[in-house]
């Protein structure tokens, strides 16, 4: 494999899914976070005025049952924690591909600066899923 196909088919390939999958675990927990906080600044007024209209006490119990639920995706689904990890990866794979091009760093004087390109890429992919394999496997189980 050559470099050109090595940076189409592999390294900018894997930049982009770290990208796009970091992309979407902020998404999802921002989401969850904006909803856990909206709906617990409106369960206290609910409950305060439950007295007043039943319906109030519903949406209490309603906006509980939300939160709680909106919790257990977050702790399920580790979309924070995804979202750093994704992050991370992605910018230390720009990082490689950037000092490799400019010949910078532990490339500038390489002989063989394409195979410590690609030893150095693989490392930091591999390490990676290890990583994500132990934070997911952390998750509680029944």
């Amino acid at each position: 494999m050559n470099e050109e196909v090595y940076f189409q088919q592999r390294l900018d390939d894997q930049i982009n899914w770290y990208s796009n999958k970091s992309s979407t675990n902020q998404k999802w927990y921002k989401r969850l976070k904006y909803l856990d906080n909206f709906l617990a600044l409106i369960v206290v007024p609910l409950s305060y005025y439950s007295d007043s209209c039943w319906w109030f006490k519903y949406a209490g119990v309603a906006a509980g049952i939300v939160i709680a639920f909106s919790n257990f995706l977050q702790s399920i689904n580790k979309y924070h924690e995804n979202w750093i990890q994704y992050r991370s990866t992605a910018e230390i794979l720009k990082h490689e591909r950037y000092l490799y091009l400019t010949r910078s760093g532990g490339y500038a004087n390489s002989p063989n600066a394409f195979n410590e390109l690609v030893e150095r890429c693989e490392s930091i992919i591999s390490s990676e899923n290890i990583d994500w394999a132990q934070l997911h496997n952390s998750c509680p189980r029944n």
